[in-house]
């Protein structure tokens, strides 16, 4: 992933639900190809997290996904 600096969790969603996960993405290596990292499922958005988070929460496909953003613009 472009600009990507640190190793992430991605969680991607259809309508507000999870429908697959790709864990454990790591930075690209100067001079090699930037990897594109793309769901199994048909997705509508995604998450990009903090490597571990999926399994460190217990998260699961089908869960439903309640994203609420506040006014500093911060998630909750």
């Amino acid at each position: 992933m472009k600009d990507m600096y640190i190793p992430l969790d991605a969680i991607w969603l259809r309508n507000g639900e999870i429908v697959d996960f790709s864990m454990d993405l790591h930075p690209a290596v100067p001079g090699e190809e930037i990897p594109i990292f793309r769901p199994i499922e048909p997705a509508d958005a995604v998450i990009k997290v903090k490597q571990g988070f999926i399994m460190a929460h217990h998260l699961r496909i089908g869960l439903p996904v309640d994203i609420r953003i506040d006014r500093k613009g911060a998630l909750r």
